[in-house]
């Protein structure tokens, strides 16, 4: 990845010619298309949307056709360039921080989004395939929707979306107003018991373009009803003008069947990644022990910390009162004594170092205490935080995991022997 590489955000005024990019060799591109088609739309009903972002690389979108679609905590990416090389180049960019959804990515574009993840270390909630079912406008217009008597059809409300979401199987921290957008911008149908009112089958348009989030009540399972809410969802997707697709978990043969019935055909996978945060110092809490305090560390208190070093060597003392008097340091004191009973430096170089804590004061989270504490300082000052432990320190490494560090590689320190006399003294 070039230094000079960085993510430009393509403004809404431009999404229109970005959208008709995926027009040519259709229906090769028809889910972009669909995805970007979506977000005009959405923009058109509030320009004011918050947390929405279309991203290029260096922006170049006009020559490669690569978006990445932040909504919320989903990500939609696609690119019209064969390597992908400027895709994955753009995801190392993006802020992973927080988790993100990777929402119905195709399969050509699964290994760049795999790459990155795996290159950035980040942990997989899960990885689903699913399997997409392609139905083109003309197809959808021939399709005949049959309500079964005793039963009407009506969009779905916002407390319609929350039933649905009450139940959905892939519910999570904010479908609930996910289904409520969906229900309020796209277009969908709900399936009512007239003599109840009751709702007893739903289908939305998720944004990327597909029949989504199709279910049908426990109670009125095996009687046709996913296909009428599906059936009618695609004809008025239909009547925007699109063709249709939807997206089938690869095991769920039930639903499988039923698209294959109505006459969708497969035309391909795409696959659902969701990442675990990964807590960044900015999100760090730091608790300081009843009883105790943190300060910055004196040149006394360097001279102490010296005297316990593991790695003391003739010039630490010098090193450590260096670090004390220029670098981010924390200390963590005992009020009634005053005693200094764990402390960490930032090195050189710009990583945790010289982290102790004292013999007696062990095994009570002290560590924790002062790694966090100095790394919240560092980003004070603008900077990622990053640590060295040695490979064997199981400790210390189960402790930076702990707090939230991610292995992200190794480093090593060599000690070559002196062949003339030092003359280096503290």
């Amino acid at each position: 990845m070039e230094t000079t590489d960085r993510l430009c955000i393509i403004p809404p005024n431009e999404w229109i010619e970005l959208r008709d990019l995926f027009r040519e060799s259709w229906p090769e591109h028809h889910v972009a298309y669909a995805t970007i088609d979506n977000y005009i739309r959405w923009y058109e009903k509030d320009s004011t949307i918050k947390n929405l972002t279309i991203y290029c690389l260096n922006g170049s979108w006009r020559k490669d056709g690569t978006y990445l679609v932040v909504d919320r905590y989903q990500l939609f990416v696609y690119s019209l360039e064969s390597s992908n090389c400027v895709l994955e180049k753009a995801l190392h960019l993006l802020d992973w921080s927080g988790g993100l959804k990777v929402s119905s990515i195709l399969s050509r574009h699964r290994k760049p989004v795999i790459d990155v993840i795996t290159a950035k270390s980040l942990e997989k909630e899960y990885d689903s395939e699913t399997i997409l079912y392609y139905m083109p406008k003309p197809d959808c217009d021939s399709l005949c929707v049959t309500v079964p008597e005793g039963f009407e059809l009506k969009p779905l409300s916002s407390e319609d979306a929350a039933i649905a979401d009450d139940v959905w199987p892939n519910r999570h921290q904010g479908s609930l107003f996910f289904l409520q957008r969906l229900a309020a911008w796209n277009a969908n149908v709900g399936l009512y018991e007239c003599s109840t009112g009751k709702l007893v089958a739903w289908c939305f348009r998720l944004q990327a373009g597909p029949l989504g989030a199709l279910q049908v009540d426990m109670g009125y399972l095996r009687r046709g009803f996913g296909t009428v809410v599906a059936i009618a969802t695609a004809k008025q997707i239909a009547d925007l003008g699109h063709d249709c697709f939807a997206l089938v978990n690869a095991n769920n043969v039930p639903s499988r069947t039923m698209f294959e019935r109505i006459g969708f055909k497969h035309r391909g996978e795409a696959y659902w990644i969701r990442t675990i945060p990964t807590p960044d110092c900015d999100s760090l809490r730091v608790t300081v022990p009843e009883g105790f305090e943190l300060k910055t560390l004196s040149s006394e208190d360097a001279a102490k910390a010296n005297d316990v070093w593991p790695n003391r060597h003739q010039g630490s003392l010098f090193l450590l009162q260096r670090l004390a008097a220029w670098n981010t340091n924390v200390g963590l004191y005992e009020c009634s004594t005053g005693k200094l009973v764990a402390w960490c430096f930032r090195q050189q170089s710009g990583a945790l170092g010289a982290l102790q804590v004292d013999m007696d004061y062990q095994r009570r989270g002290f560590g924790t205490v002062v790694a966090t504490a100095t790394a919240k300082q560092i980003v004070d000052l603008g900077y990622e935080c990053f640590a060295y432990v040695i490979t064997t320190n199981e400790p210390p490494r189960n402790m930076f995991e702990r707090i939230g560090f991610k292995h992200s590689g190794e480093a090593y320190w060599i000690r070559t022997i002196p062949t003339v006399p030092s003359e280096w003294q503290d």
